[in-house]
């Protein structure tokens, strides 16, 4: 887990997931009651090992 906040009944992180071939990105989204978990929504898509650092990108034609 990358980071976490929770705000009146919602929680959301922000995560990474690694194995042997495998690099993946995402988030969950969770509604919260008496600290239990109601709903939850995971947003997951592929990383990526090697490409450009975003420090480095071009932002907006600017650099």
């Amino acid at each position: 887990m990358l980071r976490h906040s929770t705000g009146g009944n919602v929680s959301w992180s922000e995560r990474h997931w690694s194995a042997t071939g495998l690099q993946m990105a995402g988030g969950i989204v969770m509604g919260i009651m008496d600290d239990r978990i109601l709903w939850a929504r995971l947003y997951l898509e592929p990383g990526e090992e090697a490409g450009q650092d975003i420090d480095d990108a071009d932002h907006y034609g600017k650099g």
